[in-house]
Formats: C-alpha cells, structure tokens, sequence
C-alpha cells in the first residue's frame, strides 16, 4: 500500500508532537523537583551518614552543613547534607534532591525523634494562609510533610 505524502507528514509532525510533549514532561518534572531518588533507593547511605555525623567523623561548619566525603560521592546534588538541632532537642539531617533558583530546596529530613509541635514556626503568608516551616542547619523555611517514622519530606519554593 503506497501512503500519500499527506499522510506521512501527518505521521511525522504527530512523532515529533510525542516526541517534544515527552521531553517537555521530562523537564518539568525535573524544574519542580518531582523527579529524585527514592527514599529506599538512598536509605543505606543516609543512614551511614546520619551515624559518622553522630559520630564526628564527618563534621558540620558553623553553618550546619556537612561535605561528603569521597565515599557518599553522589548521594546529594551538591555532596552536601545539613544538620541542625531544633527547638525541643531533637537533631534533624536535611539530604537535599533538589535544588533549585536561589535557595529553593527539596529533599528528605531525618529526625532523631518524631517532630513536635515546639519544632516549627508559623508564617502568615497572607492569602497563602499561616504555614509551619523548619529551618536545618543553612536552610531555613522549610514546609515539611511526614513520610514515614522519623523521615520527612522538606521542601523550600521562596526564590
């Protein structure tokens, strides 16, 4: 069966239509930060570094953030975590997956112990209503929502 010139460039604009909608998904996934490593794909190595913060053999700055080692290359965007101590005690690991224009942040929280209340501030936003946010080490403003146990989802979207 021989296809008309007209049916072929239908087929090719329709092709690249796919073809572009799919990279376009691709990136805007990525520019909101909804693609990143789960929290299992990363558990083992979050883990053994929450344990050599605790231990001091990786040390934070004055700023509460941590550089990798050589060993966790490629664990965070930045080889960075933060670390801090919030208002009831407790010490809290930001592992970033994202980062995005100026400060703006995304990536799991460990806790030493489930948040409390006494953890967060609240900011009235206006419109957008009064929000309770975290701040980690560096980062600060932090909207926070539980994933499981002691490991929570933290996001920052100010800049």
């Amino acid at each position: 069966m021989k296809l008309r010139p007209f049916a072929i460039g239908i087929a090719a604009v329709l092709l690249v239509c796919v073809v572009a909608m799919t990279v376009f998904a691709i990136r805007l996934n990525s520019a909101f930060g909804f693609v990143g490593p789960s929290l299992n794909s990363r558990l083992n190595d979050y883990q053994s570094i929450i344990a050599d913060i605790k231990s001091g053999a990786i040390a934070p700055d004055a700023s509460g953030v941590c550089t990798l080692p050589n060993g966790f290359d490629g664990v965070t965007p930045r080889d960075e975590v933060f670390t801090g101590t919030t208002p009831t005690g407790s010490t809290v690991t930001l592992f970033p997956t994202w980062y995005g224009r100026g400060s703006d942040v995304d990536g799991y929280i460990h806790s030493s112990a489930p948040l409390a209340a006494g953890d967060y501030y609240t900011i009235n936003w206006g419109a957008g209503g009064n929000v309770q946010h975290l701040d980690v080490g560096a980062i600060d403003m932090l909207s926070v929502s539980p994933v499981r146990g002691t490991w929570y989802w933290g996001s920052r979207r100010l800049d």
